[in-house]
């Protein structure tokens, strides 16, 4: 229709008004496609978007009776006690949750208090502090042990260095000085033989830097 003329609107109302156009052929539907369309490709087309819509419908109602239900396959949700739970009813003894850029924090975790709940960084962190205080309280006292064996040591040296009186019916008083590492004792003591040379007594006593004193009291019969 006027192929050999300019103009591009094409105007059909009479002197009575707009005009139907009628017996128009199917045109081609594609994303190029300049043809005109007839009533009964809008209608296909118009057919064709209520049934996406009713599937769409169809399927936003399934997945609200999922949801209301409290559950999703692998996360469902306790109506009662309101507990979330993972892969239930499935099997696999893993839960990878690494993504595109590697691993993911999990966060908003309670503080566990079964024997297979998980625990959080502060429940870590309270026991690497109490860890910590046990190793220096058995730190000092380590050093507290090793100072008093270091002081006996030193009281045991102080002792045996006090003379004993080695005649008959004879006394000896005698004191002695010891030392080992970085302690010192200092001791004191009395031995007695009887008349016949048979008995001999002892008695000693000590005293050292980490003010342990000690004593002892000995007897003996030679022959």
């Amino acid at each position: 229709m006027a192929k050999d003329t300019d103009g591009t609107l094409i105007d059909f109302r009479g002197t009575k008004g707009e005009r139907l156009l009628i017996n128009v052929k199917k045109g081609k539907i594609s994303a190029d496609s300049k043809d005109a369309i007839n009533g009964s490709q809008l209608y296909q087309a118009n057919q064709r978007v209520n049934k996406n819509i009713n599937e769409i419908q169809n399927i936003l109602s399934e997945v609200n009776n999922i949801i209301n239900s409290g559950g999703t396959g692998m996360i469902s949700q306790d109506k009662g006690t309101k507990d979330i739970h993972i892969g239930q009813n499935k099997d696999g003894m893993k839960i990878n949750i690494v993504g595109k850029r590697g691993n993911r924090r999990i966060s908003g975790v309670k503080a566990g208090v079964s024997d297979n709940d998980a625990v959080n960084i502060r429940q870590l962190r309270e026991i690497q502090n109490a860890n910590n205080d046990a190793y220096r309280h058995l730190d000092k006292r380590i050093d507290y042990l090793d100072d008093k064996l270091t002081a006996g040591v030193a009281s045991t040296m102080a002792m045996s260095g006090i003379p004993q009186a080695y005649q008959p019916n004879s006394n000896l008083a005698g004191i002695a000085l010891g030392g080992y590492g970085n302690k010192s004792a200092i001791a004191v003591g009395v031995s007695h033989i009887s008349e016949n040379g048979h008995w001999v007594t002892k008695l000693q006593g000590s005293a050292n830097t980490e003010s342990d004193f000690g004593a002892t009291v000995g007897v003996g019969y030679q022959w």
